[in-house]
């Protein structure tokens, strides 16, 4: 009788063939695999399933020398509910990047990319149903292509099952900020070429895009307007596609020297709060930050107050208003260290009237002699976030680790951050998302294979492995006669009917290898043969319709 729900946590490594299933595996050397194909999978875009599980795209060359666009579903429990190695987005022999994502409402997503098709960077978009199912046209839609370069792509919901899209557009010459809106059957809604959001002299490049929550959005932009040097400028759309605020946006910061790399959350308030690298000190690039009401003012000081002003430099920024009353938290890369000249992930909350929460110049996060960059963070539904990041901490490769802070700025895991994935190799460009229930799930490329990328994710802190979604008795699951000598029949008797046709049944060793163990499906339950198998203690994982049972087998001489 099984006695311990969670002893056989650290132990699984499930590859479940039939299906394509996996699970969560709180081994760090394992994890689990999103994709293996052959040749690289890379630059993950990662979004909610709606169901406490994720839904990511990539960019994969499995096909030819082009990308082409990919997609896998992981459910809570961790198990892929598409086809092995993901669904295929777009498989057109030209090249697509820039993928961006985005949860349709009901469990899918939408997908929009910049696609080469015909010849320049056009916009394309697909959306997936919760099965995998494409909703539009075989390879996508086309959102614009019209002639020149259309591309950096970026996509959030307008909350009635389509998007809004943004990118940069050099259809007049230089480069100008677009946007076009696209219903969940696929339509384009406004003006066919889009809309210009900013048509200024000169280059506007890098748009970021938020939802305004009232069926528009704002969008942030790297601008060059002066003729000098980049500024950051925003501007808000409305749900037709008409701008609200003045034309080509209003100025953000237009302090002296290059301010770059803008990024934009809701400030819980109608509004918005923007943060970006600057260099106004003609030195190093700090961190500033915006605040912007529905209306379009600045609320802040002029050209923003500082999030970090440290020495040296402070880049690679990201930000997350999830879980937060008001304000945001930011989290970045910081080269201040003395000591090594190397870089370190630092975090701060800034609440609505700008005033950092935090230590001046933010928590460190990490204190190794080595570098830590490509921080992500997401909210832990407390008030408190967790922020994942490429970590050199073993010398030699790059691992992924993370961290959680309180509400207070109090790391609350082992100094410099628990890992996330230590195996031998490199690990690299983490994402991830909030599960909506105080965990975090993360993906990253992973080169284990020793030839290059594939994708790999991992959650934390581990979830137990009982889906919430069904309701069933562990303890119900029977496994007799015990110790195995010749076989064993492993069967349910609980309340409920369980159909064993469809399920599978894996085995690992007490080191955490799998271990293959010949089976067979009866009407009233799984009967294991002991065969050649050594005598010892094992570990079985039993998925049954997305429930998943685990249990320890011990095996007689």
């Amino acid at each position: 009788m099984l006695k311990n729900k969670f002893l056989v946590i650290a132990f699984l490594n499930i590859a479940c063939l039939k299906s394509g299933f996996s699970q969560w595996n709180s081994n760090t050397t394992i994890n689990t695999d999103v994709v293996t194909a052959v040749n690289t999978q890379k630059n993950i875009s990662i979004s909610s399933d709606t169901k406490r599980g994720a839904i990511l795209v990539w960019e994969d060359k499995r096909n030819s020398t082009s990308d082409d666009v990919y997609a896998q579903r992981v459910n809570s429990a961790g198990l892929k509910k598409w086809v092995i190695n993901g669904v295929a987005v777009c498989t057109n022999p030209a090249e697509q990047n820039s993928i961006s994502s985005v949860e349709d409402g009901n469990g899918g997503v939408i997908i929009a990319w910049d696609d080469y098709r015909n010849g320049d960077a056009d916009i394309y978009a697909q959306r997936l149903d919760s099965n995998g199912v494409a909703q539009w046209t075989s390879d996508g839609i086309a959102v614009c292509n019209k002639s020149l370069h259309q591309k950096g792509t970026k996509l959030i919901s307008d909350g009635q099952g389509g998007a809004i899209i943004v990118w940069q557009d050099s259809v007049a010459g230089a480069t100008d900020i677009y946007a076009q809106r696209i219903s969940g059957t696929g339509a384009v809604l406004w003006a066919n070429s889009g809309v210009p959001v900013c048509a200024a002299p000169l280059k506007q490049i890098r748009p970021r895009i938020q939802s305004d929550n009232a069926g528009g959005a704002f969008i942030v932009w790297q601008d060059r307007r002066s003729g000098l040097d980049y500024d950051v400028y925003v501007q808000r759309i409305n749900s037709s596609g008409n701008v609200l605020w003045a034309a080509n946006g209003i100025a953000v910061c237009n302090a002296v020297n290059t301010q770059s790399y803008p990024k934009l959350r809701g400030d819980g308030a109608g509004g918005i709060i923007i943060a970006w690298q600057d260099k106004r000190n003609a030195l190093d690039t700090d961190l500033y930050a915006q605040r912007v009401d529905a209306n379009g003012n600045t609320v802040w000081q002029a050209n923003g107050l500082p999030v970090c002003v440290a020495a040296d430099n402070q880049e690679e920024l990201d930000m997350t208003n999830e879980g937060l009353a008001n304000g945001v938290i930011v989290s970045w890369t910081d080269h201040r260290s003395i000591i090594s000249n190397n870089s370190d992930v630092y975090i701060q909350k800034i609440d609505l009237a700008g005033t950092p929460q935090w230590p001046l110049n933010g928590v460190a996060l990490t204190s190794s002699l080595l570098d830590q960059k490509n921080s992500n963070v997401v909210g832990d539904g407390s008030g408190g976030a967790i922020v994942v990041w490429q970590d050199s901490v073993a010398g030699n490769q790059w691992d992924i680790r993370t961290q959680r802070v309180n509400t207070n700025g109090v790391p609350q895991w082992a100094l410099n951050g628990i890992p996330v994935c230590n195996q031998i190799s490199s690990q690299t460009q983490p994402g991830s998302i909030s599960n909506g229930a105080g965990g975090c799930i993360y993906a990253w490329e992973d080169k284990r294979n020793g030839i290059d990328d594939d994708i790999y994710v991992h959650h934390s802190p581990f979830p137990t492995l009982f889906n919430p979604e069904f309701d069933f008795q562990q303890d119900a699951l029977r496994l007799f006669p015990i110790p195995v000598t010749t076989s064993a029949l492993l069967s349910y008797k609980g309340d409920e009917t369980i159909n064993f046709t469809n399920g599978l049944l894996r085995f690992t060793s007490i080191t955490g290898n799998e271990t293959k163990i010949r089976y067979s499906i009866t009407n009233d339950g799984f009967e294991i043969f002991k065969d050649d198998t050594p005598a010892g203690i094992y570990f079985y994982t039993l998925i049954l319709e997305d429930r998943i049972f685990t249990g320890k087998m011990i095996v007689g001489k």
